[in-house]
C-alpha cells in the first residue's frame, strides 16, 4: 500500500474504529418490549402520484395552479392495480426509509410497501400497526384493508380527499417560507399529525413467506386560509397562496409483534454480509441496508457503442468488511465484451446530500467518491447523535450500524460491439464471508456515440493543480504532482471537457500560488521567460485530456480593477452598480500590476513579485512579447483557434485595460463568468467575448414543447450556464440535476454548462483537520463571492483524484445529449427529415418531447411558488437551482432507463435511415470517378 493510500485512509477514518456486534437490537431490547418488524427508518418501496393541490372555498374545490410552471399542472400515473398485494413487483419503485418520500403539496396520493417474512403465522402474537400521517390513510395487509383514518368509507374515500384541516393548525408568521423554522416545526407537527394507533393485525391475514404492509395516504384539500390577499403578496410571489406543509405525507410507521416468534424483523440491518440492488440515480449512504425480503435482481445497464455506462449494487455487513473485492468476467451476448472493458469502483464516504439529514435517525455520510482500488478494511460507521440532525419520531428504533460500500460496474462499450443484450456476473468477496453474486445485464443499442473530442455539448471543467498539491502534500510541479495532474485530465477527457485555464498571474480566483510561467528579470529591467511548466501543462493536456477548444490565458482578475484615484471594485464597470472598497489584500495593486513568479536562473530560487501596472508605459512592450511567445508555443502544438484572455467576472476590466490588451493582442477575445450578460459591454469598449457563462440575462431553459422548442447546441456564440453558489454548494444537489445539467441547457438557448470545478473540493482545513473551504480562500483578493466555483466533480482518492457519482451522472447525461443532438440535427434539416419519413420523425419528436417533460419535473422542487435561495421565487432561470429537489425522488421511479433506451434506439434508426443505400453509394462513387482530371 502506498504512503498516499495510508494517509488517505487514516484521514478518512477507514483504518480506525470498532465494530458494532451483531444482534444489537436483541441485546438492547428490554425484556417484555415488543419486537419491531417494520419501522419508519427501515426499507420501504414508495410510489408518488402528483397532481396540483386543491383548496376548499365557499364556491367549492378549486385547483391551485403554479403560474408559468406547466410541469406542475399535470397529473402523473397512478400505481398499477394490485399494488397492495404481496405478489406485486415493486422493484421499480423508489427504495429507502419511509421519510424519503416527497414533501410537497404536489403529492396527491402516496403509496408505500413494507415487506416482512412470516415463518409460521400461528406463532405470530399481537401484531400491531401504528401510523402517523398528514391527510388521510388506508392500511392494508396482503391486499386486505385493515383500517382507514380521516377518509370516507369505501371506494368514494379512496378516490376523494381526506378530511380538511382546521384553521388552528396553520402557521404563517411573516409571509415567507423560511419563517417556518426548525425550532417550532416539531411543535406544529404535534398539532398536524394524524394517528392510527395500535391496529391489531389478525393472524388470518398473514401467510407463510413474504407479507406486505401497504399504506395509502390521500391528501386533504387546503383550508382557504392559505389564500393570500393580493396586497399581502410577498415580493415576487406569483401564486397567491402560502402553503408551508404538505397535505399528503408519511410521518412515521411501525409494525411490531409481542415476540419474534414466527416472524422476522426487517427494521434494522441483518447479520452477516448482504448485497442489495441500488438504482443508478439513487444516492447511497453508509447507514443503508437491504430489504431482506427482496431477491437480488440483475444490475441493468443501458448503453450504446463507444460510450461508457454504469450500474451499481451495494454491499454491507454488521461487522467490518475485510479485503472487500469485486470482479466481473467478460460480458457475453451477440459477441463478447472483454473483462478489460469493465471497470469496478467502490463508492466511498465523500460529499453530502442536502436532503439526507431528514431521512435517517443519525448523521450519515454519502458514498460519493468512486475509488478504483479495493479497500483493505471497511469499518462499521459510528455516528454521534445530534439534536439538530435526523428524524424526530417517538421511541426511535436502535439502529444496527454497519460497514457499507456501493459497487459500481462501468462498461466501456467497444466502438464495434454488436447490438443486443450481454450478461455477466458480479462477484463480491470479503475475508471470512461467503461470496455473493449479482447478475449484470448490459443492453447495447445499435448506435455509435462520437468520440469525446467530437462532442457538440459544451462542458467546461476547471482544473485546480494547486488543490492536488495541497491535498497530497506535494511540491508544485514535482513528478508525483504531474502524475496527479494527468489523472485529473483523463477525467476531463472522458467528459468531453476541452477548456484549459492557464494562470499567467498569481493569486487568481483559481487559488494558484504561482504563475505558470516563470519570469526572469534581466539587468536592464526587461524580462525573459521560463515556459517549462507552461509547455509541460499543454503537453499533458494534449496527451490525457485531448486537444483543447478553448485555452484561457489568465492575465487579469478583479483585484486589478482598483487604482489610486478609485480604490474600489465596481461590478460591470458602470455607475450605480454594486461596489466595494479595496480590501487590504487588494491595496497593493493600487499602483502596481499583477504579481508573477520570478526565478533566478543562477540559483533556481523563486518568489512572487509585482509587474508594472498596465497603464505604465513600459507594460505594453513587456506584455506584447510575452503573449506573442505564449501563442507561438500554443501554435507549435496545433492550438491556434480558441486562445483567449481571462478572466472577467461580475467585476470586469476597465475600458482602458481592454484597450491595452486589444492593442497588443488584437486577435484574442475574452472569457467571462458572471451573473449577467457582458457581450454588449465588451462590444462598446471595442472588445470581444469569445466564451462566457452567465446565471441570468439571456439564459433560456426549455418550456413544454407546445410552447416551442429550443436548440441551444446550435447557438453560434459559446455561451454556457454558470452554476452560481446559491448559499450552499452544488455538491449537495441531487443526482437528477447532474444527470440533466447539460440537457436542460442544450434544449434551452445555451451551448451547455461551464465554470464547473473538477478537483475544487474543500482542501482548506482548520487546525483540527476539518475541511473548511476551497482553494481560492487562500487568496481573498481574488474572491468572486457567489460566483466562486461551487462544485467539485472529482474527489480525493487514496492515490489521486477520482470520479464522484455526480461526475458520472453528468458524463452519462452528456452522452444522452449527443444522441439527442444527432436526432434533432436530422429533424431540423428539411431534406434529412423528409428522408426519415413521417412515422420515424414523429416517433423521434415524441420521445424528445417526453424527455423534456420528465426532465423538467424531475429537476423541479415540485413546490408551488416556493422561495429559492437569493429570494428568487421560481424565477424562470432559477426554478431548478435548489438543493434537496423533491423531483429527484419522483424521477428515480419514473422509468428513466427505458427513456434512455428509446433515445439510443431511435438514434440508431435515424442513422440507418440516413445512411447511403448501396445504389446511392455506387452513383456517388461513379460521379467522383468521372470528375477526376
Amino acid at each position: 500500500m502506498s504512503g498516499l493510500t495510508v494517509r488517505w485512509l487514516l484521514a478518512g477514518g477507514l483504518l480506525i474504529g470498532a465494530a458494532a456486534g451483531p444482534g444489537a437490537q436483541e441485546r438492547e431490547r428490554a425484556e417484555g418490549q415488543p419486537t419491531v418488524i417494520l419501522d419508519t427508518a427501515g426499507p420501504w418501496r414508495i410510489h408518488h402520484t402528483l397532481a396540483p393541490p386543491v383548496v376548499a372555498t365557499d364556491d367549492g374545490l378549486k385547483p391551485i395552479l403554479a403560474v408559468d410552471q406547466p410541469w406542475l399542472h399535470e397529473k402523473t400515473p397512478e400505481p398499477p392495480g394490485g399494488w397492495t398485494r404481496s405478489d406485486f413487483d415493486d422493484s421499480t419503485w423508489l427504495r429507502g426509509p419511509a421519510r424519503v418520500a416527497c414533501e410537497t403539496h404536489m403529492v396527491a396520493r402516496l403509496c408505500l410497501r413494507g415487506k416482512f417474512t412470516v415463518t409460521d403465522p400461528a406463532k405470530v402474537k399481537d401484531l400491531r400497526v401504528t401510523l402517523g400521517y398528514y391527510g388521510g390513510a388506508i392500511v392494508y395487509v396482503n391486499g386486505k384493508e385493515l383500517k382507514r383514518g380521516h377518509l370516507k368509507p369505501g371506494e368514494e374515500g379512496r378516490q376523494g380527499l381526506a378530511e380538511i384541516y382546521p384553521e388552528s393548525v396553520y402557521f404563517f408568521g411573516n409571509i415567507h417560507d423560511w419563517d417556518w423554522m426548525v425550532s417550532i416545526r416539531y411543535q406544529w407537527e404535534k398539532k398536524r399529525i394524524r394517528i392510527l394507533s395500535d391496529l391489531s393485525v389478525p393472524s388470518k391475514l398473514l401467510r407463510k413467506g413474504v407479507n406486505v404492509l401497504a399504506v395509502e395516504i390521500i391528501r386533504a384539500a387546503e383550508n382557504d386560509v392559505v389564500l393570500l390577499p393580493k396586497v399581502e403578496r410577498y415580493r415576487r410571489r406569483k401564486t397567491l397562496v402560502d402553503m408551508n406543509w404538505p397535505m399528503c405525507s408519511i410521518r412515521r410507521a411501525r409494525l411490531s409483534a409481542r415476540a419474534p416468534d414466527g416472524i422476522v424483523s426487517n427494521a434494522v440491518r441483518p447479520k452477516g454480509l448482504q448485497v442489495w440492488n441500488s438504482d443508478l440515480l439513487a444516492t447511497d449512504f453508509d447507514h443503508d441496508f437491504g430489504d431482506t425480503t427482496e431477491p437480488i435482481r440483475p444490475i441493468s445497464i443501458i448503453g450504446c457503442r463507444n460510450g461508457s455506462f454504469s450500474g451499481k449494487a451495494a454491499v454491507g455487513c454488521d461487522k467490518p468488511m475485510r479485503e472487500l473485492r469485486a470482479s466481473v468476467g467478460p460480458l457475453v451476448g451477440p459477441g463478447v465484451i472483454p473483462a478489460g472493458s469493465v471497470r469496478i469502483r467502490y463508492g466511498t464516504p465523500w460529499g453530502a446530500d442536502a436532503d439526507a439529514m431528514w431521512r435517517y435517525l443519525y448523521p450519515t455520510t454519502l458514498l460519493g467518491a468512486l475509488v478504483e482500488s479495493p479497500p483493505t478494511v471497511v469499518n462499521v460507521s459510528q455516528p454521534v447523535m445530534s439534536q439538530y440532525y435526523g428524524l424526530k419520531v417517538p421511541d426511535p428504533i436502535k439502529p444496527v450500524f454497519g460497514a457499507v460500500r456501493s459497487i459500481w460496474v462501468t462498461v466501456d462499450v467497444p466502438k464495434h460491439a454488436a447490438p443486443g443484450t450481454y450478461k455477466a456476473t458480479l462477484s463480491i468477496r470479503t475475508k471470512d464471508e461467503k461470496p455473493l453474486r449479482v447478475p449484470v445485464h448490459l443492453t447495447v443499442e445499435d448506435w455509435t456515440l462520437p468520440d469525446p473530442d467530437d462532442y457538440v455539448t459544451w462542458v467546461g471543467l476547471m482544473q485546480s493543480v494547486d488543490t492536488l498539491a495541497l491535498e497530497y502534500g506535494l511540491p508544485l510541479w514535482s513528478e508525483k504532482h504531474w502524475q496527479l495532474i494527468a489523472q485529473s485530465m483523463k477525467h476531463l477527457g472522458r467528459m468531453g471537457s476541452r477548456v484549459l485555464y492557464i494562470p499567467l498571474i498569481c493569486h487568481t480566483n483559481l487559488g494558484n500560488k504561482e504563475s505558470m510561467v516563470r519570469w526572469i528579470r534581466k539587468p536592464d529591467g526587461t524580462y525573459n521567460w521560463d515556459f517549462r511548466v507552461f509547455d509541460r501543462y499543454l503537453d499533458t493536456a494534449l496527451t490525457h485530456m485531448g486537444r483543447p477548444k478553448v485555452v484561457v490565458l489568465w492575465v487579469w482578475d478583479k483585484f486589478l480593477y482598483v487604482r489610486p484615484e478609485d480604490a474600489k471594485t465596481r461590478e460591470y464597470d458602470k455607475p450605480g452598480s454594486r461596489e466595494a472598497k479595496a480590501s487590504a489584500r487588494q491595496k497593493p495593486y493600487l499602483t502596481k500590476g499583477p504579481a508573477v513568479t520570478l526565478i533566478d536562473p543562477a540559483t533556481g530560487k523563486q518568489k512572487n513579485d509585482f509587474l508594472p501596472a498596465f497603464r505604465d508605459g513600459e507594460s505594453k512592450a513587456i506584455w506584447k512579447g510575452f503573449l506573442e511567445e505564449a501563442c507561438r508555443r500554443l501554435s507549435v502544438r496545433g492550438v491556434t483557434d480558441g486562445v483567449m484572455l481571462g478572466t472577467a467576472s461580475d467585476v470586469v476590466p476597465r475600458a482602458e485595460t481592454l484597450v491595452f490588451f486589444r492593442e497588443i493582442a488584437p486577435t484574442l477575445p475574452w472569457v467571462a463568468h458572471s451573473h449577467g450578460v457582458l457581450p454588449s459591454f465588451f462590444e462598446k469598449q471595442g472588445g470581444e467575448l469569445g466564451y462566457y457563462t452567465t446565471v441570468f440575462g439571456r439564459n433560456v431553459f426549455p418550456e413544454y414543447p407546445d410552447k416551442g422548442r429550443h436548440y441551444g447546441w446550435k447557438r453560434p456564440q459559446l455561451q454556457a450556464y454558470l452554476l452560481r453558489n446559491w448559499g450552499r454548494n452544488w455538491d449537495g444537489f441531487p443526482i437528477t440535476s447532474w444527470r440533466h445539467m447539460a440537457e436542460v441547457n442544450i434544449t434551452g438557448e445555451q451551448r451547455g454548462v461551464g465554470h464547473l470545478g473538477a478537483e475544487f473540493w474543500n482542501v482548506i482545513k482548520d487546525k483540527r483537520g476539518t475541511r473548511r473551504g476551497r482553494i481560492y480562500l487562500r487568496y481573498p483578493e481574488g474572491n468572486w463571492r457567489s460566483n466562486d466555483i461551487c462544485t467539485a466533480l472529482l474527489a480525493p482518492g487514496p492515490d489521486g483524484p477520482v470520479a464522484t457519482h455526480r461526475y458520472e451522472m453528468l458524463r452519462e447525461g452528456v452522452q444522452e445529449c449527443e444522441a439527442r443532438i444527432f436526432i434533432e440535427r436530422a429533424l431540423s434539416d428539411p431534406a434529412q427529415c423528409t428522408k426519415l419519413g413521417k412515422d420515424l420523425a414523429r416517433r423521434c419528436q415524441d420521445v424528445l418531447d417526453e424527455r423534456i417533460r420528465y426532465m423538467i419535473k424531475g429537476m423541479s422542487d415540485l413546490k408551488i411558488d416556493s422561495s429559492i435561495s437569493g429570494l428568487a421565487t421560481n424565477a424562470y432561470s432559477t426554478w431548478w437551482n435548489r438543493p434537496g429537489i423533491e423531483g429527484q425522488k419522483w424521477f428515480v421511479a419514473s422509468g428513466w432507463q427505458e427513456r434512455t433506451r428509446k433515445l439510443f434506439s431511435l438514434a440508431g434508426e435515424v442513422a440507418r435511415q440516413l445512411a447511403p443505400r448501396d445504389n446511392e453509394t455506387e452513383t456517388q462513387s461513379s460521379r467522383r470517378t468521372t470528375a477526376r482530371p
